[in-house]
């Protein structure tokens, strides 16, 4: 998912009830659930069944029924103004930063790529994607 609308902030479907065509949805953002904005601009979902939300003002985790949140002055994110999230297949969470490169948190500890440590020519990264090969 891209660039959702800021009125929307992120919201999931759930199904309840007997039939398969009930749902019943629940929206979260800055309001209903603390999130530091409601800029959402990437969403995936990791090996443990984990939510990941990119904003332009931190990441967010969704996990047990609770959210909870990454910010660069109270966590090893390298930026808050993020871009774009993967996950790969150690499940570590890859986040793309608009100026600052990659944070790499493998659920524990931060490690980052950026122009001084890796071939990466520029700090803006608005895409990441694993491939076959890891």
């Amino acid at each position: 998912m891209r660039e959702l609308s800021a009125l929307l902030g992120l919201s999931f479907g759930l199904l309840m009830g007997h039939g398969a065509l009930a749902q019943q949805w629940q929206v979260f953002d800055m309001a209903t659930a603390d999130f530091p904005s409601n800029m959402v601009l990437d969403v995936v979902q990791d090996g443990q069944g984990t939510i990941w939300a990119a904003t332009d003002w931190g990441l967010c985790r969704y996990a047990n029924g609770t959210w909870s949140f990454f910010q660069e002055d109270t966590s090893g994110l390298p930026s808050n103004n993020l871009s774009c999230l993967a996950v790969d297949s150690l499940d570590r969470i890859w986040v793309g930063t608009v100026t600052e490169g990659i944070g790499v948190f493998d659920g524990s500890a931060w490690t980052y790529l950026n122009g001084s440590n890796s071939p990466i020519v520029t700090e803006g990264v608005r895409s990441i994607t694993h491939d076959h090969r890891g």
